[in-house]
């Protein structure tokens, strides 16, 4: 961000009308930066229609030989550092102590060498046997890991937006989130999701409690859905994005 900002130059960030944030962690940042342009925040939308008809739970499982009594937990993305997967394979190397059968799925491509690192990070840990890394997984795949997943977990380092997060909450999968994760404080208000601190302990303690209680998991699934329609669906970005704009012009006039 800090390349982007010097090839837009200052002239242009501090002489726009206004900046439109993705998310309050975007703002954050740009005032980091020293952006003075006023601004507000309108997320992404997002097309909800392939989730509309969600595909038949247990084909995911099957590919990775796990049934219906394992507990899967998912990371779906680019895997890269900052996506903090250390964190997350820390955790359930912990959990695993009381929930033996829990099992984390790493699905997406990335930097060869990188992975080798994670599959060595899973060997010292002891848990490479509940460790899948599937590689690059189609559409089709992608929805068939979200409906079979029991958790969805993302504790990136820095993460602006999360559209995988939203996804997962559109398939009706609790979501474990890093603060750091930009629509992670609303996932946790909506009781959608769990938003915790960059923290092997607090990460920890909040699968752990996901992983034990099936009506824990289910309270926060049955809000997943609603919750991403309202906040990201096309209509409702346009009419924030209408609102925020006229605000805007309100506030200039003064």
């Amino acid at each position: 961000k800090q390349i982007y900002l010097q090839l837009v130059g200052w002239r242009y960030l501090q002489g726009a009308w206004a900046m439109h944030y993705t998310t309050e962690i975007e703002r954050e940042e740009s005032r980091q930066f020293g952006v003075e342009t006023p601004g507000f925040v309108v997320p992404n939308c997002m097309n909800f229609a392939e989730f509309d008809e969600l595909p038949e739970q247990g084909r995911f499982r099957s590919r990775l030989g796990l049934s219906d009594e394992d507990r899967l937990v998912l990371f779906l993305g680019r895997i890269e550092p900052r996506k903090g997967i250390e964190l997350s394979m820390h955790a359930l190397a912990r959990v695993q102590e009381s929930v033996p059968n829990a099992h984390f799925a790493i699905a997406g491509p990335g930097d060869d060498e990188y992975i080798d690192s994670l599959r060595q990070l899973s060997a010292d840990l002891s848990i490479q046997e509940a460790t899948t890394f599937t590689g690059y997984v189609d559409s089709d795949e992608r929805l068939r890991a979200l409906v079979d997943a029991d958790v969805f977990i993302l504790t990136s380092h820095t993460e602006n937006f999360a559209m995988a997060a939203v996804e997962a909450m559109a398939a009706g999968t609790p979501v474990l989130l890093s603060d750091e994760v930009g629509v992670a404080p609303a996932a946790d208000e909506a009781d959608a999701g769990v938003s915790v601190p960059l923290d092997k302990e607090k990460i920890t303690e909040a699968l752990h409690q996901l992983l034990h209680s099936a009506s824990y998991r289910g309270r926060l699934a049955s809000n997943g859905p609603g919750h991403v329609r309202s906040q990201y669906s096309p209509e409702s970005v346009a009419a924030r994005m209408v609102e925020e704009i006229r605000a805007r012009e309100q506030s200039s006039e003064h």
